[in-house]
């Protein structure tokens, strides 16, 4: 009570005796309280919280992964939408972009048996020029995925490589899980090795675009069916 902020009034009939309680309002309103602290010094989180955001330290090229992440991700929230959704990947490509043609070069078994095969898959080391080409080799790539249900692109490096125009070299790991006609089901796990050309004339989630992309290795894993089987009703014995 002593930290209440409301006013108290002494009763002037202690003082004079013709005074009485009736002849006063009670005027005990509680007000509420307002807590502002003032701190003698800065909180030192202040300089910390300053440099959160993106770019806004000496590491600018983390300005430039959160941009490129930005248009990823885009990209993979298209194809969760719709599995052959290649509408964001476009958007962030140049014209005469350089890609590999994802074609196989190199393939070699990890494992087989027990409903699992998983392979290495290496890409020819050849180039196509043009947008429309290389979104013909990420089709043929996905194949006749039906759904797919995890697209993760995750830029692991970065570097500035040319200032004017603004360039950078990006390393991309992908991880996307699928599934073909509902009982076959694949997870790709591989790299990419990519340049970007910044351009602020265009709109602002376009202002990068990739003018080469790189297939690193891949390792691709496939089961045919369930691989995990839920056993809580044969191991507790069912509700109870």
């Amino acid at each position: 009570m002593l930290f209440c902020p409301a006013p108290f009034h002494a009763s002037s009939f202690l003082l004079d005796p013709r005074e009485t309680l009736a002849s006063h309002t009670s005027g005990f309103s509680f007000a509420d309280i307002r807590l502002t602290p003032h701190y003698p010094t800065k909180s030192p989180l202040e300089d910390v919280l300053r440099l959160v955001a993106p770019g806004s330290d000496e590491y600018v090229t983390e300005k430039y992964a959160f941009e490129i992440g930005s248009q990823l991700n885009q990209w993979s929230q298209a194809l969760v939408a719709s599995a052959h959704d290649l509408s964001a990947l476009s958007r962030s490509l140049d014209s005469s972009v350089q890609a590999s043609p994802l074609s196989l070069a190199k393939e070699s078994t990890l494992r087989s048996g027990d409903g699992i095969h998983i392979v290495r898959r290496q890409f020819a080391a050849d180039v196509v020029a043009g947008r429309e080409r290389f979104l013909q080799e990420i089709q043929g790539w996905l194949g006749q995925v039906s759904r797919v249900e995890t697209a993760e692109f995750e830029i692991i490096g970065i570097e500035e490589v040319a200032s004017a125009p603004l360039r950078v070299r990006l390393d991309i790991r992908y991880d996307i899980v699928a599934s073909r006609n509902g009982q076959r089901r694949e997870e790709r796990v591989g790299s990419w090795h990519t340049e970007w050309s910044y351009d602020g004339s265009r709109n602002a989630l376009e202002v990068w675009k990739a003018h080469r992309w790189e297939a690193g290795e891949e390792i691709l894993s496939i089961t045919d069916g369930p691989v995990f089987i839920d056993v809580t009703p044969q191991a507790l014995g069912g509700p109870r």
